[in-house]
């Protein structure tokens, strides 16, 4: 059976589709830094319905949409291993080995990753086709979810009244005088929060929130790198009568501004 063939009997959904018991699909890590190795992800029969397996597919849905990543199918006697035409094949063989065999409850298809990738993270959906014992065609599927996690990707950058500050830079403020700061910062998937912190000396550190004049800003997502999330938050800051420490934290980087009255 070819390829197209393969592809039609799954958008046609010929016979049943049943989401549990007829098979499996175990993705060994739930989540995963991108970098990290070891991830695995398998599909398995877990029923004798289907006596003569035709085909196995891995579909993926991530970021863009879902599509069948990589096939297993006979042909002449032998298991051929096709990846979907939707992919960039050498990026996905540049991290990840594909196997699988179909022999009955024995077959199986797996994907190893020998690291992780920010575009791995998605749903996994596996298929498994064939015939049961009265010759009708069945097909049974199976989800499952990956997370891909990135740490920031550097020290956040402050502004100060619109200007690009230094770490530890001194700025003259009077008293009652008001400023707006600005700290801006690529926060990683899941996001991490950016937070504003304050040091009148010689008072303990505070951590500051909306009452005292933080405001989130926006929250961008660039198209090339769905892993990373870029935000910004405000302060708008109403200057004291003692040297003052304004602290932008972003995990654990930093980026201080000292203001002197």
């Amino acid at each position: 059976m070819g390829l197209i063939h393969l592809i039609l009997l799954v958008l046609l959904g010929y016979a049943s589709s049943r989401k549990y018991n007829e098979v499996d699909l175990t993705i060994n890590k739930l989540t995963a830094f991108v970098g990290e190795s070891g991830l695995q992800i398998r599909c398995q029969p877990n029923g004798k319905t289907i006596v003569n397996p035709v085909w196995m597919i891995i579909e993926f849905e991530g970021f863009q949409s879902r599509r069948p990543m990589v096939y297993l199918f006979g042909k002449d006697g032998k298991d051929v291993l096709e990846w979907g035409e939707e992919f960039n094949v050498t990026h996905l063989q540049s991290h990840i080995t594909a196997t699988g065999h179909l022999e009955g409850i024995q077959s199986f298809l797996q994907l190893d990753f020998s690291h992780v990738v920010c575009g791995d993270g998605g749903r996994y959906t596996c298929s498994y086709g064939g015939f049961d014992k009265m010759g009708k065609l069945r097909k049974f599927s199976t989800s499952g979810d990956f997370v891909t996690k990135t740490i920031d990707g550097g020290p956040p950058k402050v502004s100060v009244n619109g200007k690009l500050a230094k770490p530890f830079e001194y700025y003259k403020v009077s008293p009652g005088e008001k400023i707006h700061l600005v700290c801006e910062g690529e926060v990683g998937k899941p996001r991490i929060p950016i937070f504003w912190l304050l040091n009148e000396i010689p008072k303990p550190v505070k951590l500051l929130g909306e009452k005292e004049g933080v405001k989130q800003g926006r929250l961008e997502i660039p198209d090339d790198n769905p892993c990373t999330f870029r935000s910004t938050v405000h302060l708008f800051y109403e200057m004291g009568k003692t040297m003052t420490v304004l602290t932008c934290k972003l995990a654990f980087r930093t980026m201080s501004i000292i203001l002197r009255p």
